[in-house]
Formats: structure tokens, sequence, C-alpha cells
């Protein structure tokens, strides 16, 4: 089966030459959620590439904030239930935010640590404010 590479405008993927699929956010929206779905779908059939064992994933929110968690989780569910066979893949996930305030992240850690505890299996995600780099650097590390 040929996968077709969606066609999108809120959320933008580019495939780093270190092996990272960087999502950059450009809208605050359920329709960028809806295209991060579709991107995953499209990068899913795609014949593994040699050696890749795990995925590297940047979710870049800067652009406009971060998009609706609650709508982002359920999707993420929703489309984890269809694609079972993902399980088994480690996944690191780092998310860029602009600096926020002490409550905003208070909030954000709470949902990370909520993903991490008791969210998905193989699954690791980190904060990063406004620093992109390390982000980078987080995920290539082993």
């Amino acid at each position: 089966m040929q996968a077709t590479m969606p066609s999108t405008r809120y959320c933008l993927f580019k495939a780093l030459d270190n092996g990272i699929w960087e999502f950059r956010f450009v809208k605050a929206n359920n329709q960028a959620v809806d295209e991060w779905v579709a991107w995953q779908n499209y990068l899913k059939n795609l014949p593994p590439e040699p050696g890749v064992t795990s995925v590297r994933t940047l979710l870049d929110f800067r652009a406009d904030g971060p998009i609706s968690m609650m709508y982002a989780l359920q999707k993420n569910f929703e489309w984890r239930k269809q694609n079972r066979d993902v399980d088994a893949v480690p996944v690191k996930v780092a998310i860029v935010l602009m600096p926020m305030n002490r409550f905003i992240k208070g909030y954000a850690d709470l949902i990370k640590e909520g993903i991490n505890v008791f969210g998905m299996r193989k699954v690791q995600v980190e904060l990063f404010q406004d620093t992109y780099q390390q982000a980078v650097d987080w995920l290539l590390e082993d």
C-alpha cells in the first residue's frame, strides 16, 4: 500500500537529518491535532528505516502556544487503539514551548508526568521552555 503524504496547514512535518521527526504547530487548534494524527498515519505506513529501533519526535508549539492537550491525548489514544502494533516501539517526545508562568508550567508538568507514569508504555515525554537545541540533544541521548 502506497502511503499518501498529508497536505497540512497547521501542523508542519520535517524529517531532520538526525532521525528526529519534527512537528511544528503553527496554530494551536484541533485541526492542527487532526493533521498531526494524519502525519502519524502516513509515517506509520512508510517502510522502516534500517537500524532504527525507536521514534524520536519533537513537537514545537512556540508559534501559537500549546494545543488543547485534552483533545490531543484523546486523538492519540484513539490512534494508538487502532494501531496496537506501535505499542512495542519506544518513543521519545520533546515538547518545546514558549516560556510560561509557574501556574501553567505546573499544569504542563502534571500532564507530562501523567503521560510518563500512567499513559502509554514505552513513551517518554519531556518539556522544554524555548530551548530547541536542548530538546534535540535530549532526544538524541540513549
